[in-house]
C-alpha cells in the first residue's frame, strides 16, 4: 500500500515487534494491541484493512465497532479472512484423515479459548450492524495443491500448496500443546502426518478465503 500510494501515511499493526526495518518513508509500524481502545482518534483512517486474523479476536463485534469509530465518513473498512476449514468435491479428503482431525482440533481450541476460528460468514452482518453501509461479501476459492485445470488457480495452488504445510505449527503447536494438552511430541508427530497428507497430489482439496468490505456512510451534522 505505501509503494503504491506514496503521497498516503500507512500505519502497520501487530501485537508483536516483527516488523522489518527496511520500509517505505511513508510506513511506519506500531505494536499495539487491537483488542485494546485503539490509539488514534476518532474518523482518523480513510481505509483500514484486517486479515487473518481468526483465532485471535475474542470479541469480533467489539472490533468491528472500533474499525467503525475510527475510520472517516466515506472511508472504508476491509476485511480478508479464511475460515479454518477445507472442502473437497471429489471424496479425496477423508473425514477421519490426518488433515481433518487437525481442523477440528483447531476449531474446538478455539471455542475453548473463546476465539473462535470459523467466523468468516458473519463478518458481513456484524459489519452491517455496526452501522457501515454498501457492505460487500467476496468468497474466492484457494486451491490446496496445483490440481485444478484453470490455469490461475493451478497456480495459486503451487503457492498455497506451499503455505499450507508451512503454518500447520505455526497455528497449531501452541493450541494443541497449551490448549489441547498434547505433548510437543505428539504434537508434531501428528504435524507430519498432516503435511505428508497435503503433500500427496492426488489429494483435491480447497479453502475458502472472504473478503468483506463496507462504507461509514456521512455523519448526519
Amino acid at each position: 500500500m505505501a509503494d503504491k500510494f506514496t503521497s498516503a501515511r500507512v500505519i502497520g499493526n501487530d501485537l508483536s515487534a516483527i516488523q522489518p526495518s527496511w520500509v517505505p518513508p511513508n510506513l511506519e509500524f506500531v505494536v499495539d494491541d487491537f483488542e485494546k481502545e485503539w490509539m488514534h482518534e476518532e474518523n482518523y483512517f480513510d481505509f483500514i484493512h484486517a486479515r487473518t486474523l481468526v483465532g485471535c479476536v475474542k470479541d469480533w463485534r467489539w472490533l468491528i465497532r472500533q474499525a467503525y469509530t475510527h475510520t472517516k465518513p466515506n472511508g472504508y473498512f476491509e476485511v480478508v479472512e479464511a475460515p479454518v476449514w477445507v472442502f473437497s468435491d471429489d471424496g479425496s479428503l477423508k473425514e477421519d484423515s490426518p488433515y481433518m482431525q487437525y481442523l477440528k482440533n483447531l476449531k474446538e481450541a478455539g471455542e475453548t479459548t473463546g476465539r473462535k476460528v470459523d467466523i468468516s460468514s458473519e463478518l458481513k452482518p456484524w459489519m452491517q450492524e455496526a452501522g457501515f453501509e454498501d457492505v460487500t461479501e467476496k468468497v474466492y476459492v484457494v486451491p490446496l495443491g496445483p490440481w485444478p485445470k484453470d490455469p490461475k488457480l493451478r497456480e495459486i495452488g503451487k503457492w498455497q500448496y506451499i503455505q499450507a504445510q508451512d503454518t500447520i505449527e505455526a497455528y497449531g503447536l501452541r493450541l494443541y500443546t497449551q490448549v489441547l494438552g498434547w505433548s510437543p511430541e505428539e504434537a508434531q508427530v501428528h504435524f507430519a502426518l498432516v503435511k505428508q497428507q497435503l503433500r500427496d497430489r492426488s489429494l483435491h482439496a480447497y479453502c475458502k478465503v472472504y473478503v468483506v468490505y463496507g462504507r461509514k456512510p456521512e455523519l448526519n451534522v
